[in-house]
């Protein structure tokens, strides 16, 4: 199985399109679970529509393109939102949503779906309400499609059950790795801030880098190369994370600096399948150990490109 996050667009509009793909698709449980293992679940918890704010309902409308950069990225860290964006969108979602899928097949198989859960539920008599009563954008979709979604929340919560089995306290031993994620590295609360000079903040994200040494497994660890997924699958979020920031520096070095940082993501996607794929943890350790030097050492010269 493939990681989802590997395929994260750079773009804003991109990352739009790509999410609202995942939130109509057959993979949002994975896309979930992969998110949840770089950032995990985020304290204290908010709802999908607390962090949309007054863009909430303009997303059931009119999908995720209307979202700014720093409200994509916090679907991105608090993973579960997305799973509560997409009872909202069977609920309450508009037209929109309905005509999304790209792919003709994908969109009549979506539709299908609808009508097969429309036929198999009672039709329920419920009193007209008023025109200002009525959600808006969902009038199309129906009460009887609102019901279903119920239904439809209930498996996603299962296999949210399922999830948890595989990575809870109480799972087998040959699938225990870490269950709470370690914050290091570019992943600490405080990696993005303002600052002395252009310099000082580069030299702060070499020093929160270097953090690999401190996390890598020991080549005698039990379960080293599941534990060395997890360390790996952190560092790659760190360098999400850094694709997606503001950075505060001048509007040239900060794109410089989000498009260095999404390359250096793409060799670890790479680094990533060749361990899934049998490679000796102990030589992608190594290969490890040697990106991040080098990346170090491009923060510390100004060599970012």
């Amino acid at each position: 199985m493939s990681l989802l996050i590997a395929d994260l667009p750079e773009t804003r509009e991109g990352l739009a399109a790509w999410l609202e793909e995942m939130l109509l698709g057959p993979n949002l449980s994975q896309l979930v679970g992969e998110l949840t293992a770089i950032h995990g679940t985020a304290a204290p918890r908010r709802t999908v529509a607390e962090m949309l704010g007054t863009e909430f309902q303009a997303v059931l409308e009119h999908g995720l393109g209307v979202l700014d950069r720093p409200r994509l990225r916090d679907l991105l860290i608090h993973p579960t939102a997305l799973l509560e964006l997409q009872n909202f969108i069977f609920t309450h979602g508009g037209d929109f949503w309905r005509d999304r899928p790209s792919d003709p097949k994908r969109k009549e198989h979506l539709m299908a779906q609808w009508r097969d859960i429309q036929a198999q539920l009672p039709v329920l008599l419920v009193p007209a309400t008023a025109e200002s009563e009525r959600p808006r954008g969902g009038d199309r979709i129906g009460r009887i499609v609102r019901m279903a979604a119920a239904l439809l929340f209930g498996l996603l919560a299962g296999f949210a059950g399922c999830y948890l089995w595989l990575v809870g306290p109480h799972r087998p031993n040959f699938l225990r790795v870490p269950t709470t994620p370690t914050t290091w590295g570019w992943n600490t609360a405080d990696a993005v801030r303002r600052a002395e000079s252009p310099q000082a903040y580069r030299e702060r994200l070499a020093v929160l880098l270097e953090e690999w040494s401190k996390v890598v497994p020991a080549e005698n660890s039990e379960n080293r190369r599941s534990l060395l997924a997890v360390r790996l699958l952190e560092l790659r979020g760190g360098c999400t994370r850094m694709a997606l920031a503001s950075h505060p520096l001048p509007e040239a070095e900060a794109q410089a600096l989000a498009s260095w940082s999404s390359k250096f993501g793409t060799d670890l996607d790479l680094i990533l399948r060749s361990l899934e794929q049998g490679r000796d943890p102990i030589r992608v350790a190594e290969l490890i150990d040697e990106l991040v030097r080098e990346h170090t050492a491009a923060l510390r010269t100004g060599s970012v490109r």
